[in-house]
């Protein structure tokens, strides 16, 4: 197999350019990157026919002639980043020299060294970021490096093909400031972040408005970072993903933890969210499910379950002991805000009862977890465990409106 650049892909590449004559056998042509991909990816990259001989393509890449890759027409529809464009991205890798020449990578340009940023990379004074020509530098600077964000930065009108920071294993601190518009049309490994090294820390940081779309193939995407190996504290993300196959990992905060994951929500999630569940059938079938004894069903109504959330926090927090060893009351006091709430009831010898299932709806990925209700609404309880205490049920006495029982996670 001979090609301009790879012989044989089982890896990935991206944003590549060959010219030159190959020869086989004794006959010269030219071909694309790669012939046989393998199992690898191989996206935006063009060879240059005309020099290559006048050779035909393969099923991977593009063959341009010379004009069109001279004057960066085919690179930049093929979604290339060029100096002095930000359509294609921030980061400057490719630049035409003036009036005649082929793409030239930056990195290798003493004449057109990276955007300068301010500050010195140390945790006293790190790097500060202030626009998305900051951001885009990032990936020129060093991988291990302190950054911060000094301001709210907004990509809008610029699409990415890769994650505009692939690699990172220093420090950023998002100071909560807000990245908004981010979006990327690319293969895989696809976020703000594609890769957080395990020495990373990301924290106080904001994404909104994102909108991913990665290949079919893709295994990991997320709005923050596709793959995590670091530590994420004290972020908030939302957007849109979309792409991969069956084995994709997907999220609105990480597409794939094997690190920490700290204090951080998806801001699409809107919860928590409270429903009263009138389906008498739903409401009989998680009371079997759950070993409570009930005579008859019962549905409350909104007065009914008015100021059971003060109830409950009195309950916890008072410093009268209790037999529940399996309550991690702690945990669920910090979270309470973050709970979903539903609501349904029974009677049994003659009293009324109102359940309270209540549903943490934060993932420990960062994923977006919220209760999913059919249509019409409050027709099924859905139980979603979140370590600690991530499903707590509690039953209350309608009429004194005292907690009779309580269980975290099924136990109590």
């Amino acid at each position: 197999m001979i090609h301009y650049l790879v012989g044989e892909d089982w890896g990935g590449t991206a944003q590549s350019y060959a010219v030159g004559p190959v020869s086989c056998g004794g006959e010269a042509g030219g071909w694309s990157l790669a012939t046989y991909a393998g199992s690898g990816t191989v996206t935006s990259r063009i060879s240059d026919v005309k020099k290559a001989g006048g050779a035909g393509l393969s099923d991977h890449g593009r063959g341009s002639m010379t004009v069109q890759v001279q004057h960066g027409q085919i690179p930049f529809a093929a979604g290339w980043d060029f100096v002095d464009e930000r359509a294609n991205g921030t980061a400057d890798m490719w630049w035409v020299p003036e009036g005649y020449g082929c793409p030239l990578l930056t990195v290798f340009l003493d004449d057109h060294p990276p955007r300068e940023l301010e500050g010195a990379g140390t945790a006293d004074d790190p790097y500060r970021i202030t626009s998305a020509e900051d951001l885009g530098a990032i990936c020129h600077y060093d991988a291990m490096a302190h950054y911060e964000l000094v301001a709210d930065i907004d990509l809008s009108r610029i699409t990415w093909t890769t994650a505009p920071i692939p690699i990172f294993g220093g420090v950023l601190n998002g100071n909560d400031f807000t990245v908004s518009n981010l979006t990327i049309r690319g293969g895989d490994y696809l976020g703000l972040f594609g890769t957080l090294w395990m020495d990373a820390i990301v924290e106080n940081l904001r994404i909104k408005d994102a909108n991913i779309v990665g290949a079919e193939s893709a295994i990991s995407l997320g709005v923050l970072a596709a793959e995590n190996w670091g530590r994420v504290a004290h972020c908030r993300a939302a957007g849109e993903i979309s792409g991969g196959g069956d084995e994709q990992r997907l999220g609105s905060l990480v597409g794939w933890n094997l690190g920490t994951i700290e204090d951080c929500d998806p801001m699409d999630c809107a919860g928590p969210y409270s429903v009263i569940v009138r389906d008498p059938n739903a409401t009989r079938d998680f009371l079997r499910f759950a070993g409570i004894q009930f005579n008859q069903v019962w549905i409350p109504e909104e007065t009914d379950i008015e100021g059971l959330d003060s109830v409950l926090w009195t309950y916890l927090d008072s410093d009268s002991t209790y037999a529940h060893t399996f309550i991690d009351r702690d945990h669920i006091l910090a979270n309470l805000p973050r709970y979903d709430r539903e609501y349904s009831g029974f009677i049994l010898d003659d009293s009324k009862y109102i359940i309270c299932s209540m549903i943490a709806w934060s993932g420990i990925q960062g994923g977006c977890y919220v209760a999913k209700y059919e249509e019409p609404p409050g027709t099924i309880f859905t139980l979603i465990a979140d370590g600690g205490c991530g499903v707590v049920t509690v039953i209350f006495d309608a009429e004194s409106k005292t907690v009779v029982g309580i269980e975290c996670n099924g136990e109590g």
